[in-house]
């Protein structure tokens, strides 16, 4: 029996294709062309990076997910927009204990056959010796 899961075919559209690669390539097009006269730096920036955005949105070239992580990764990058009041809270050390029991939840979702072994390596890995 063939699980539908592996037969999938991992052909990428053409429109998916164009979208992946027209995305960036605008994006350093707007580096390049002069800057409209009133508008600083980090605006055509940000206006390169809504640009690549909307180019992978609409061809969704990437999942919608990853695209809207883009910003996360680029304004600090290239110094588009300053993140110290938005996107650099995601960092915060509240945030990575409700992250990691979504993945821990996810991963026993996907993997029931190996919960077990799992939760004994994560035992094992926190040195946590259960009564026996």
């Amino acid at each position: 029996m063939q699980n539908s899961h592996f037969s999938r075919s991992t052909k990428v559209s053409k429109t998916k294709l164009i979208g992946l690669i027209l995305g960036p390539v605008l994006f350093f097009i707007l580096l390049v062309i002069p800057v409209p006269e009133g508008l600083p730096e980090q605006g055509k920036l940000v206006a390169g990076i809504t640009l690549w955005l909307v180019v992978w949105w609409v061809t969704e070239a990437v999942s919608i997910y990853a695209t809207a992580l883009l910003p996360l990764a680029l304004f600090p990058i290239t110094g588009g927009l300053i993140t110290t009041s938005r996107g650099s809270r995601i960092h915060e050390p509240n945030n990575y204990s409700p992250i990691g029991g979504c993945f821990w939840s996810f991963l026993q979702s996907k993997n029931p056959v190996y919960n077990e072994k799992l939760h004994l390596g994560l035992l094992v890995f926190l040195d946590i010796h259960p009564r026996e």
